[in-house]
């Protein structure tokens, strides 16, 4: 299959080693890719600028751009702050800060496979911000979660208690059935082999929707 990743070499290597064609146009690719980095916009999902919220105007008007001139059968994948740029693009949101994330390491991930099944692999964890999927959001799947955070901002609400009962868990892998989109929050890029295989897995999963 032919892949369009958003300017990330380590991420297109890790395509290519698995045997995915990588393609500099998006129009001819079945998998759009978008990667990592700056915060989103606030502005794209209505709140407003938390302090530790560092977002690029210019390069989430620039994805946009290519989720809304993509074709419906493309499968749209986030890889990080990508996969929150898809989750906000689904009418979903962020928690803007969050703590117990950005560890630089690895912490394990409930993953839900096809039968229903839970199993926890350990994923690359570097973020400070999470999607968040309202009810007024498209239909989404959670296939990944985890319990770590003691609390999650929004742009105006700080230091706000974590409530798993009443607002989920800290979510790490959701597929938008609908939009054929699929947000995974680690790092699968970053050399970690569970992290990895745990993604091409949900791609796989993902494909075949």
């Amino acid at each position: 299959m032919r892949v369009w990743v958003e300017n990330d070499a380590a991420i297109v290597r890790m395509f290519v080693t698995r045997g995915y064609e990588s393609v500099s146009d998006p129009h001819e690719a079945d998998i759009l890719c978008f990667s990592g980095g700056s915060d989103v916009d606030p502005m794209f999902y209505g709140d407003v600028d938390h302090p530790e919220t560092c977002s690029n105007a210019q390069r989430d008007v620039f994805c946009q751009s290519i989720w809304f001139d993509a074709y419906r059968d493309q499968l749209k994948v986030g890889i990080c702050r990508g996969s929150q740029f898809l989750n906000v693009m689904n009418g979903g949101k962020l928690w803007q800060d969050v703590d117990n994330h950005a560890i630089r390491g690895t912490h394990p991930v409930a993953y839900l496979d096809e039968d229903c099944k839970v199993e926890y692999v350990g994923c690359t964890s570097t973020h400070h911000q999470m999607m968040m999927i309202p009810a007024t959001a498209s239909p989404a799947e959670v296939w990944g979660w985890t319990k770590r955070t003691t609390f999650r901002d929004t742009g105006a609400d700080r230091r706000k208690p974590s409530d798993f009962d009443n607002d989920g868990p800290d979510i790490e892998i959701a597929f938008y059935p609908d939009t054929r989109t699929l947000c995974f929050q680690p790092h699968p890029e970053y050399g970690f082999d569970p992290c990895e295989d745990l993604f091409f897995r949900c791609l796989i999963r993902a494909i075949a929707r």
